[in-house]
């Protein structure tokens, strides 16, 4: 009966290049991750995301939703975002945080994306940063732990 992670809010900061070669822009997102599916969960390590996405002449401060994929085991963490762009088009933010043996915390600080249209064309790139020195006690205080199941039956049968 181990108590696991049931959510947690999350905000990762840097920049995003378009591919028109018109320069580095600021990019954010700010998501609340969320566990609640066990099964999807427990088979995949997926989360649900929810929450804001802002990339400078694209889409700014926009709602956001997509999923988180943890996988301990082959040392990733994957973000796949959908979003609305200030045109009115559908985009997608993708990427992938790689826990390396060597640099464990650049591995899960660091997230190189990819920005694509609504047919996977990619319209730009993106890296951003969780900001440990700035956030790190948002994110301790926002992790939700999930309830054993004993007391999650309980629960229901109430």
């Amino acid at each position: 009966m181990a108590i696991g992670l049931h959510g947690f809010s999350e905000t990762m900061r840097g920049t995003w290049t378009p591919t028109d070669g018109s320069g580095r822009r600021v990019c954010w997102f700010s998501v609340d991750a969320d566990a609640t599916d066990a099964a999807a969960y427990v088979k995949g390590g997926v989360m649900q995301l929810d929450g804001s996405f802002f990339a400078e002449g694209l889409a700014e401060n926009v709602p956001v939703k997509g999923t988180l994929e943890v996988q301990l085991l082959r040392r990733r963490i994957a973000y796949r975002l959908e979003f609305t762009g200030a045109d009115g088009k559908p985009y997608r933010y993708l990427g992938e945080k790689t826990l390396g043996l060597m640099r464990p915390l650049h591995g899960l600080t660091t997230l190189p994306a990819e920005l694509t249209d609504a047919h996977g064309a990619r319209i730009g790139t993106s890296l951003t940063r969780f900001d440990a020195r700035r956030d790190l006690a948002g994110f301790l205080r926002s992790m939700r732990p999930a309830e054993p199941a004993r007391h999650a039956r309980k629960s229901r049968a109430s």
